[in-house]
Formats: structure tokens, sequence, C-alpha cells
């Protein structure tokens, strides 16, 4: 009679099973097997090995099967210790502009617009409160409005000469000042860092979006290759897997690939 070789397993999946066995309260012991197709020959589905385990063909199962909707209605399924669902993995481009006009990236349209609004509104009230009284504010209206001007400009470099009289002036000043402060401090480190700091972002952040460019999508085989070509030269402009399998791509591809989108577990 024929003996059958007993089965060797490994891999992380095995690890952790075993690892949870040991801190059992009680001993288990067990035996593994090979999983096979009903011919024997071919290596089956998942959806068919947790049918067998339905059937009592097997006790359990140990491997990296998801848990879903359809195979909960008949087996029963540990804690997961991973996440589960289903994501994309994109590449990533860098951002980082070489435009001419970057100068003016670090504050958006809308806050250079109340920023040019607060510039002007300043120098009126400094004006309206200065003119009476202080003969800097005064003469023909040209100069006039360019004291206005001149006087708020040069306080964003803190270089202002016109002389202040009133108190009341001093302390729009003081206040225009501190405002003048933060919206420099930002506006320098925002363009340093668009300067410096290597920009990246996903290239889509979700699947409607390739079916909207009709780009293509890819499967596990592969992955790096065919990211690289992109979807109009024969490769993909995505990969859609399992979490735990795109970490593993991941942890050897970050440079230039990411993980975006939402996670789906249905």
């Amino acid at each position: 009679m024929r003996r059958q070789m007993r089965v060797i397993a490994g891999g992380f999946v095995i690890e952790v099973f075993e690892a949870a066995v040991k801190r059992l309260p009680y001993a288990l012991p067990f035996e593994y097997f090979n999983y096979s197709s009903s011919d024997g020959k071919s290596t089956g589905s998942y959806d068919l090995l947790a049918r067998q385990v339905a059937d009592k063909k097997y006790d359990a199962v140990v491997a990296d099967m998801t848990i879903t909707s359809n195979r909960s209605e008949y087996v029963d399924f540990t804690l997961p210790y991973t996440v589960a669902g289903i994501s994309m993995v994109v590449p990533i481009k860098n951002q980082r502009s070489k435009n001419a006009w970057i100068f003016v990236k670090p504050l958006t349209p809308d806050l250079w617009l109340v920023s040019l609004g607060f510039f002007v509104f300043t120098g009126s009230i400094i004006w309206v409160l200065e003119h009476r009284i202080n003969p800097e504010f005064r003469g023909p209206p040209t100069n006039q409005i360019g004291t206005i001007f001149y006087f708020t400009f040069s306080t964003l470099v803190f270089a202002h000469r016109e002389n202040i009289v009133s108190n009341l002036a001093r302390l729009v000043v003081i206040i225009w000042v501190f405002v003048v402060l933060i919206l420099q401090s930002s506006y320098t480190a925002s363009l340093t860092s668009l300067l410096t700091v290597e920009q990246f972002e996903p290239s889509y952040t979700h699947i409607s979006e390739l079916k909207d460019n009709g780009e293509r999508v890819g499967s596990p085989q592969e992955y790096a290759e065919a990211l690289a070509k992109g979807s109009r030269n024969g490769g993909v402009a995505a990969i859609i897997d399992e979490i735990p399998y795109l970490k593993v791509f991941l942890k050897d591809h970050c440079d230039n690939y990411t993980m975006a989108g939402q996670t789906y577990k249905n």
C-alpha cells in the first residue's frame, strides 16, 4: 500500500495560524492536506474550497481567503488579521511646478484677491485718518493716491517711512503689520516647499476616473512592468486587487506607485 507523504506547509498565513494555535488553552492537533479540485489534479477556486469545508471534506481552511458575503452563508471565518477589501495602485506624479509663475501658487486666487482688497482698504483708512493732520499725506490727488499705495506696499517689507501722527492710525498700522507678518511667513513657507520638496500625488484617485478615461486595469502578474508601460502603451493605468497583495507590491515599489482611492469592502 502506497503511503501518503506528509504535507509541509509554510508562509505568512501558515505562521499566523500556528501562532494562534499555540495560544489556545488546549491542544489542537492538526494535519495539512493539499487542496485540489474534484478531479484531484488541478487547483480549485477559493469558492469551491469553502464549499468543501461546508460539505465536511475538510475541517478547516488555512489560506489567504477573503471574507465575502456569499462564502459567509455556508462557512464561518475567524476575525480578520489584516486589512480586508479591494483598492487600487496607481503611478504617482511629481507636481512640483517648473512654471515661471510659480511665485503666485503659494496663495489661492481668492486669498490673493482678499489680500489686495485689504491692501487698498488699509491704505485708504490710513489716508482718511492722517491727511487732515499729517502733511505727508497731503498734496495733489495723484500724489495722495501714490502715497496710499506706497505706504501699504512698504509695510510688506516693513520699510514704510511716513510718520503716523494719529493714535488710531497707529493702531491700524499695528494690526496691518501683524497680518502682513503672518501672510509673509505663510507665503515664504509655501513657496519654499514648492521649490524644494517633491510634490507627489496619485495619477488617479477613483475607479470612476479610470472608466471615464477608458483606461486599462491590471491583473496580479507583472504589476510594475504593466504600470511602467501605461495604458496607452500596452500596459495598464492602475492595478486593482486585494489590499494585502497591494501592500506586498508597494513594499518594493513605493517610490513610483501609491495606493489611491477608497477601499471597497463588499
